[in-house]
């Protein structure tokens, strides 16, 4: 078999996010999520061998493992400590191919990004050994299983919005539905969403599984606060839904002004000293709002600013020691090929 390569795109969140955890917006008439993909990207290569042994290698991290046959890697997943490159041996472990491989693995993300890197190399690694192993799933056994081995990486409750941008790129509009997600397209124009769109690392990455399983613990239990802010965040997602369907652009700033409020009432982990010192130095720069990405704490906010003021704002950043990053909203989805 040839070598196969693939890549998918990871994402920044406009609203929603949170609430689409299993089965916390079960408890929330109507919810939804809505994210767009934006174009840092991850990649997978697999290089069949024509033995059993198994090479793993991380380019991001200068790893690389070697194992004699996957038997080996199930016996060291069935331990249940999260090993380096546990991700990739989780999926080996699922997967079974009956041949020896060499895999490999990219990331163009920071390290705790809060751009859903890890789902996006999650949706590359399906997307590699579907075509490896000859395998090929539906887009809801793909994402109920990429969520499934995810949380058996970070042995915490994952949500399911950060698979739907790296499967099929572009605006995603997620309504979370009994019977599951359910997701919807809209020709969106990601060129207009670019002249108002600038992607900030604070510096600090941030644990999106600490922040959600506390968030989880605090919903289950009925606490008030959280119950008050999650039905706030719910009424922003759909309000936003409702401007992207609209364009109605002038919305957008509003909107992320109040969830990022909505979000830092939720708990104050999604905040830190970092994202509170770039949002009042943003702010005062021109910029109309920040967008808290992910579970927060750290990793990456965007800011929404008019068009007149977007290289202001993006200087004031760099001068203030942040790291802009050149990333934009694409279109482009999950991409296989053997070459």
């Amino acid at each position: 078999m040839k070598r196969i390569e693939a890549k998918s795109p990871t994402r920044v969140d406009l609203a929603g996010g949170t609430l689409d955890m299993w089965p916390l917006y079960l408890f929330h008439a109507n919810c939804v999520t809505v994210n767009l993909a934006i174009d840092i990207m991850t990649y997978v290569t697999i290089i069949p061998r024509n033995d059993r042994k198994i090479i793993l290698k991380s380019e991001d991290t200068k790893t690389e493992q070697v194992y004699e046959n996957t038997d080996d890697i199930s016996r060291e997943v069935a331990v249940r400590k999260n090993h380096d490159l546990h991700l990739l041996k989780v999926h080996i472990d699922f997967w079974r191919p009956p041949t020896g491989f060499e895999l490999i693995t990219k990331s163009e993300s920071p390290v705790g990004a809060g751009i859903a890197a890890s789902s996006s190399l999650n949706i590359s690694l399906c997307g590699a050994f579907s075509k490896f192993t000859e395998r090929i799933l539906s887009v809801e056994d793909t994402v109920t299983l990429a969520g499934n081995l995810e949380a058996r990486v970070i042995q915490t409750p994952t949500g399911c919005q950060d698979y739907f941008p790296a499967l099929f790129g572009g605006l995603n509009l997620i309504e979370l539905t009994p019977l599951g997600p359910r997701r919807m397209s809209l020709d969106f124009d990601i060129q207009e969403f670019q002249k108002h769109f600038i992607l900030v690392y604070t510096g600090r990455p941030h644990h999106s599984g600490l922040n959600n399983w506390q968030i989880f613990k605090d919903h289950i239990d009925g606490n008030a606060t959280v119950l008050s802010n999650f039905e706030k965040l719910k009424n922003i997602a759909r309000n936003m839904l409702n401007a992207c369907q609209n364009r109605d652009w002038k919305s957008f700033g509003p909107l992320f002004d109040e969830e990022f409020k909505a979000r830092v009432g939720l708990s104050k982990v999604f905040s830190s000293p970092e994202i509170e010192r770039l949002r009042e130095v943003a702010l005062k720069a021109g910029a109309e709002a920040v967008k808290i990405c992910g579970a927060g704490g750290g990793g990456c906010v965007f800011l929404w600013t008019s068009e007149k003021d977007r290289d202001k704002v993006e200087k004031v950043c760099r001068d203030e020691g942040f790291q802009v990053l050149q990333a934009k909203p694409t279109r482009a989805g999950l991409e296989i090929r053997t070459v």
